[in-house]
């Protein structure tokens, strides 16, 4: 369907965090602010980016891939594998590797995501994968 580069610029890494999606920016009065939690995430992921390559795509297209590990509970409950929206997930990766990895998320052409509970020995975060499109 597409050719992607297998060199340098394929990219792996691993946010060891709990997931946190994205939430718009509170009011207070006339002000709006973006919660610390949700920065502090912004800046795990771009830290973890950061660790393992020295630039970004530019103006390229990309695909990303991002899998969504949560901590399994202790017991259960119908919500699988937790009640906050993929896509939520999705836009906190995008938002944070804006002037980072690409200029804007708009380069990003596919998606690929999923969510799924942590296996024993395994910390709960974010896995991202991003490679660049040389034709589509």
């Amino acid at each position: 369907m597409w050719e992607t580069v297998d060199t340098v610029d394929a990219v792996r890494f691993r946010v060891d965090r709990l997931p946190l999606p994205w939430a718009r920016a509170r009011r207070q009065g006339k002000r709006y602010f973006t919660p610390i939690a949700q920065t502090r995430m912004r800046d795990a992921i771009r830290d973890g980016f950061r660790s393992t390559v020295s630039r970004g795509f530019g103006p390229s297209f990309v695909r990303l891939r991002l899998t969504v590990v949560f901590a399994r509970p202790k017991r259960t409950n119908k919500h699988y594998p937790t009640k906050s929206d993929l896509d939520n997930h999705i836009k906190q990766v995008q938002d944070s590797l804006n002037g980072c990895a690409w200029d804007d998320d708009r380069q990003v052409v596919a998606i690929y995501a999923d969510k799924r509970w942590n296996e024993p020995g395994e910390s709960p975060g974010y896995i991202v994968e991003i490679d660049e499109i040389v034709a589509f």
